[in-house]
């Protein structure tokens, strides 16, 4: 693997969680709200600790935001 392919890959994986970031910021400050109402009602130190997570399984967590799913 020469240099630019290892760039290319950490582009990828940067923009990735850049866009995850940014969506999981709009999900604690009130998308989730659509799809799980307790999440809604979770302290904000509860909702920074879930951060993390939601950024990295952001194209589920915004699909489901988009789909307006309920939570079982």
């Amino acid at each position: 693997m020469d240099v630019s392919a290892a760039q290319l890959i950490w582009s990828v994986v940067g923009a990735y969680f850049g866009v995850g970031f940014v969506v999981a910021i709009a999900l604690v400050g009130g998308l989730v709200r659509r799809f799980d109402p307790l999440a809604a009602q979770a302290p904000w130190r509860v909702k920074l600790i879930l951060l993390p997570g939601m950024t990295a399984l952001w194209p589920l967590l915004a699909i489901k935001s988009l789909r307006g799913a309920k939570a079982p």
